[in-house]
């Protein structure tokens, strides 16, 4: 199965590349996932999900891993899972376009391959479901990183929280 798309994220192109290289934030925002456990090597980790598509549900474990790292602007998602109903093997690029000084354009396009029960679901359900997930993922992503509190809140954003972090463990 081939897959494409974009999201607009209203957060600079330098903080969507953050977001989506630190493994909290990825473990948080996307969808089933239970942890993501840093293994030897750079960006590479232990993933456990627990997903449900249709009828067919099931826990995986497997390996995540970021290369081809191209700052700010790209990478490559490899993730391989193994569960009951079967594998996955997922390879996809992900790029960004700053739109403006607080937008930015993610694109991001890839191949999975499935066997036994999650192949017999068919291409059509499998993008079905990929659309969904990256749906739910890019919502959470703005939900709980992007969106900053309401004014008037007195409380710091997540956003500027998370930033903070980043800025003291660079130092």
């Amino acid at each position: 199965m081939e897959y494409e798309g974009e999201y607009i994220l209203n957060a600079s192109a330098a903080v969507v590349w953050r977001l989506l290289n630190d493994p909290d934030v990825l473990a948080k925002a996307t969808p089933g996932i239970q942890y993501l456990e840093p293994l030897d090597g750079e960006g590479k980790y232990r993933a456990h999900y627990d997903v449900r598509l249709g009828s067919v549900a099931g826990k995986f474990e497997g390996v995540f891993h970021v290369t081809d790292r191209i700052m700010g602007q790209q990478f490559t998602l490899k993730v391989f899972v193994k569960g009951s109903p079967g594998t996955m093997d997922v390879t996809g690029t992900i790029r960004l376009e700053a739109e403006a000084e607080n937008v930015t354009r993610v694109k991001f396009s890839g191949k999975a391959v499935a066997t036994d029960k999650l192949a017999r679901f068919g291409q059509r359900v499998l993008k079905a479901s990929a659309r969904m997930f990256t749906r739910q993922f890019f919502k959470q992503l703005e939900k709980q990183f992007i969106l900053p509190h309401k004014e008037g809140n007195s409380g710091e954003s997540k956003l500027k929280r998370r930033i903070k972090e980043w800025k003291s463990r660079s130092k």
